[in-house]
Order: C-alpha cells, then sequence, then structure tokens
C-alpha cells in the first residue's frame, strides 16, 4: 500500500509539475507538498501500528506468528502426565525440530553402541566362564 501512495502522489507531483512548469515557485512548492505527503503517510501506514500495539500492550515488539503445540508435563513421582497448550513463534518451532532430529541420530548411535558393547560383555563372559572352568580343571582356584 506504501508503494502505491508514493507511485500515485508521485505522479500526481510529476504532472502538476510539468503544467506549472513555467512558475517556478508554485512547482517547487506542489512538487515539494506531494513528496511530503507521500513520505508521511507511508511511515504513518508503517508506524501507527506499531504504536499503537506498543500503547495497547506496553511492548515495543511487532506481535510473533505463533503456533499452538501440545505436549506432556514430566510426571512426579505419583502424579500422572497431564497434556498442555503451549504457544511458540514459529523460529522457535523450527529450532526445536532441527534440535529433536539432532537429538534422534544422537539416540539412534547411542543405541547401536550399546548393542555392540552388550555384546562384547557376554563375549567377554563367556571367555571369563571358559577360562574360569580350565582352572579349576587344572587345580587353580581363586
Amino acid at each position: 500500500m506504501c508503494i502505491y501512495n508514493a507511485v500515485v502522489l508521485g505522479i500526481v507531483g510529476v504532472t502538476i509539475g510539468v503544467i506549472l512548469a513555467d512558475q517556478a515557485t508554485t512547482g517547487f512548492i506542489v512538487q515539494s507538498s506531494c513528496l511530503i505527503v507521500a513520505t508521511s503517510t507511508t511511515q504513518i501506514i508503517i508506524f501507527a501500528p506499531k504504536i499503537a500495539q506498543h500503547r495497547k500492550s506496553g511492548t515495543a515488539t511487532a506481535p510473533q506468528p505463533v503456533v499452538a503445540t501440545t505436549s506432556v508435563q514430566p510426571s512426579t513421582s505419583f502424579a500422572q502426565n497431564t497434556p498442555s497448550t503451549n504457544v511458540l513463534p514459529i523460529h522457535r518451532q523450527h529450532d526445536m525440530i532441527a534440535k529433536l532430529t539432532v537429538t534422534k541420530e544422537l539416540l539412534a548411535k547411542a543405541e547401536k553402541r550399546e548393542a555392540s558393547l552388550q555384546a562384547t560383555v557376554a563375549q567377554l563372559t563367556a571367555e571369563n566362564t571358559k577360562l574360569m572352568t580350565k582352572l579349576k580343571d587344572h587345580g587353580i582356584s581363586q
């Protein structure tokens, strides 16, 4: 809307400036007035809602786009989980999704490592049992 305002008043100012080309002072006044009105109107269109929001809410920031999400609050020893609705700005939701993706990847790697370690522990336990049996067969005890 601000662009249309500047274009319309620019066309009006140029047209009147061409018509009043022989009257330099009047043409200058008309062109300057169109320029001042166009820029002032543009600034009012842009900043008036922000000023109204500031006066209404007492904050200087523009409202953020929000997305409603539900989450489960951590339970205490006897309490049950209850869903609650949280309102998060979109940029925070995207950040949380990215962190969740990284966390899932790390969890998958950790689970693979845990399975490998459990297999190694089982193998070493079996070898230890065999060695203990051989020691007992040779008459050596702990």
